[in-house]
């Protein structure tokens, strides 16, 4: 749990580098991460596209697949949506 509420404070912070680095650490996680949300963004990242064409969405997705390069934050800013956190 409190490896949880880290995590979520880094979010709340928009301090997606933390999150990146927390996420990679975590428990549940077990290191070794990026390959695994590479795919899965990628994967995402053309659904994502095709319903957004049609209207806007709000996405959910885990913490990991928010930062860096192959995260779906950055993917979609360089495809040109705007992307806005909600902070609760």
């Amino acid at each position: 749990k409190a490896h949880y509420e880290e995590v979520m404070r880094a979010y709340r912070r928009q301090d997606l580098d933390a999150v990146a680095f927390l996420s990679e650490r975590g428990p549940d996680m077990g290191g070794g991460t990026g390959r695994l949300v590479e795919a899965k963004n990628n994967a995402w990242i053309q659904t994502i596209e095709w319903h957004m064409q049609k209207e806007s969405l709000f996405i959910a997705v885990n913490e990991a697949q928010l930062p860096g390069e192959f995260g779906l934050l950055h993917m979609l800013r360089v495809r040109g949506y705007t992307v806005t956190p909600v902070i609760y």
